[in-house]
């Protein structure tokens, strides 16, 4: 949402459809969540969109500490590769919650000190934008 201070709940709500198909670490993620779905049934995805959720609300509340802010970005790289091993049933799928949690628990620390309104229109966006890409996707 970029500078997260002064926006309308509309610029959240379109932050949070938008940023599936803008961030593409997160759009690589999702189009390997589907891959990996193609060989399990549909019932994950709900559970995978509330972790993720989750995630971006625990954010709010625990801030990402100092020390692991400089490696967000190779945090979500290394889950990438990690989804990687999933795909190739070298790791367990199980592992895709707390992938998605970690995924969600880093873009909302990017969101930290929004107001309330936008804040909540984001997060209904984003959950709104990821679960319609994993629909089409399947």
């Amino acid at each position: 949402m970029g500078e997260s201070s002064g926006l309308t709940a509309w610029q959240g709500l379109l932050s949070g459809l938008g940023h599936p198909l803008l961030g593409p670490d997160h759009l690589l993620f999702l189009i390997a969540i589907a891959f990996i779905g193609l060989k399990r049934p549909m019932a994950w995805v709900v559970p995978l969109l509330a972790v993720g959720l989750g995630g971006s609300v625990v954010s709010q509340f625990l801030p990402l500490p100092d020390a692991v802010a400089p490696w967000a970005e190779a945090m979500v790289s290394l889950s990438l590769v990690v989804e990687g091993l999933i795909a190739l049933s070298l790791a367990p799928t199980a592992w895709l919650l707390p992938l998605f949690g970690l995924h969600g628990f880093l873009l909302g620390s990017t969101i930290v000190g929004a107001e309330a309104t936008p804040l909540a229109t984001y997060f209904l966006g984003l959950l709104l934008g990821q679960g319609s890409l994993l629909l089409l996707l399947e």
